[in-house]
């Protein structure tokens, strides 16, 4: 990645923003993984430059923890402010969850042991 594909003004408003951003703080993020329209990368393999995990297609950050705040600090793609935001609804009582992805192999494959089955 080179900067010569930013302008000037590109630079600066980054700066800016990265500024505000220090000075705002992190304590009223709301991160876009809480949100319903939030689309989280399942495939294989890195997600392409075009990717946008919001469903509606709003411009996201994303936000790295500093070394100093350890792996358990919280991460990931944010808005600071989304008219849009969906709480996700949790399932009904007595409904099942939907199933997991399945596994990715060869096609045909199938679990030969179930866990928790006779050996």
């Amino acid at each position: 990645m080179s900067l010569d594909q930013y302008t000037d003004q590109n630079l600066i408003d980054e700066l800016l923003n990265r500024r505000l951003e220090k000075e705002q703080g992190w304590d009223n993020v709301e991160y876009c993984h809480d949100c319903a329209r939030f689309k989280p990368w399942t495939r294989r393999g890195e997600p392409p430059a075009d990717y946008n995990p919001c469903g509606l297609g709003h411009k996201l950050q994303f936000r790295m923890p500093e070394e100093w705040e350890g792996p358990h600090a919280e991460h990931g793609f944010y808005r600071r402010i989304c008219s849009d935001r969906a709480a996700i609804e949790p399932p009904a009582p007595g409904r099942r969850p939907p199933p997991a992805e399945p596994p990715r192999g060869r096609p045909g494959w199938a679990e030969t042991h179930k866990p928790g089955g006779k050996s």
